[in-house]
Formats: C-alpha cells, structure tokens, sequence
C-alpha cells in the first residue's frame, strides 16, 4: 500500500514520533487511538523539519516542485475561465483529437502539467494529479460553460487547486508513512480503511479552507504562483490546528 520502500526513510524526532503515531492509528481499535487529524499533523509537522531533503524553506515556501505543479495547474483554469476549452488545451499544445477520451486527454494534460515524474517526488505529485483530472475532466466538456456554472469567478479554481494540493500532500503522507500504516494494520482492508480515512480527512479540510480563502479574495487568475504558495502554507498550517485565516 504504502511506497516509502522507494527511497530512505526520513529521520529525527519528529519522523519517529509521525511514524508512532501512524503506527498506533493503524494498529488501534480504542480510546487511546490517536485521532486522524493528530496523525496529520504530527506528519505535516515533520515534513516541516530541515532534514537532508529539505522540504520546507524560510518564507514559507513549501515543497517547490508541488507548488510550480499546482501553478501550472491553476493557469490552465484560469485560461479555461477566461478563453474556453479549445485555447486553454491550445496553450499546453494539446490537440482536439487528443482531447476526445480521458484515456488520451488526461496522460497529456499530466505530462505538460507535471512532467516526466522519474524521481519519487515527481511520482506522488502525478499520482494526485491522475486522481484530480480523472475527478475534474473526465469528460471533454469545458467544465466551465454557462450552462454548467454561470459565474464560475475564483471559487471553483480555489476548490480545485486545493483538492490538487490535499491530494499531494496525501500521496507524499503514503511516501513517507504507508509502511507505517501497512505494516501495523490488523489486515489489508483495515489498513486501507485508515488510509482513506487520513485521505478524507485532508480533502475535507481543504473543502472548508476552499470557502475562508475565497472569502479573503485568493485570486489565482491574477497571481497564480503567489497565490498557489499561500494556499498551500495556509492548506498546512490549517491541517496543523494553525488557524490563522
């Protein structure tokens, strides 16, 4: 289930005190089993550590290649809101006939978008990035048509660029903790069933952080790179119990 086999395992007290956590989230049945949002947290507080692989710098920017993935992202609704769907594909150099069937459309939209994914890293954020377009276009009608949504404005695009994002951040949590979660589980499915249930949890909350950053004016068609990196400092800092927005 898990893929943290596939580079070394992150160290420090704060990676030993996520894995107990994951460990005992997975293994427990009982008052004493720590609640998902404290498993979240204790992961996101330690993915926030200097380690050999530094993933959080000064300033808040957080895992780089995720937020120039979410950016990339975000310009492409943008330019579905602003042009349509045949120059939004234009612009990724994405061909109408490749734009038929998700089974073509989809792996395109991923390269352009997320590119080739050969190091682990690029790997988790285009696994998310599979289950995001496969949710959002899985069909070759512009999600943003009239008919469908008369005055899309920013909220649809801060709801989308946040599912993208707690969907990485889920899949970079199976990098580092699956094996923490598989190995402790009582059984396959029970360990599944936990798994889902931290991706519930980050996708939920970034539903409810979709709604307080609409309301702060987060403009991503004006700003998308800024914007992008402030949604995701707030979607961790949210996740944490930092509620600052």
């Amino acid at each position: 289930m898990g893929t943290s086999s596939a580079r070394k395992a992150p160290v420090g007290k704060f990676w030993r005190r996520a894995k107990t956590l994951a460990s005992r989230y997975a293994s427990g049945q009982d008052a004493s089993t720590p609640r998902v949002k404290e498993v979240v947290a204790g992961y996101l507080t330690a993915l926030e550590q200097p380690s050999g692989e530094r993933e959080m710098t000064g300033g808040g920017a957080i895992m780089p290649a995720l937020v120039q993935t979410a950016t990339s992202l975000a310009h492409f609704y943008a330019l579905l809101v602003e042009q349509g769907w045949t120059a939004a594909l234009n612009h990724l150099g994405v061909d109408q006939a490749t734009a038929q069937t998700p089974g073509t459309l989809i792996p395109a939209l991923l390269d352009r978008l997320a590119g080739p994914g050969a190091r682990l890293k690029e790997a988790t954020l285009r696994s998310a990035l599979i289950d995001h377009l496969t949710a959002c276009l899985a069909t070759t009608a512009d999600p943003y048509t009239k008919t469908a949504d008369p005055e899309p404005g920013d909220l649809p695009m801060v709801n989308r660029v946040l599912n993208f994002l707690g969907l990485a951040l889920f899949q970079r949590f199976l990098s580092d903790l699956g094996e923490s979660l598989e190995f402790k589980a009582p059984s396959v499915i029970f360990g599944i069933k936990r798994q889902e249930e931290v991706k519930s949890y980050i996708l939920a909350q970034s539903c409810v952080l979709a709604e307080i950053s609409y309301r702060s004016s987060c403009t991503l068609s004006s700003q998308p790179a800024e914007a992008v990196e402030q949604l995701l400092t707030r979607l961790v800092d949210h996740l944490r119990g930092r509620h600052g927005d």
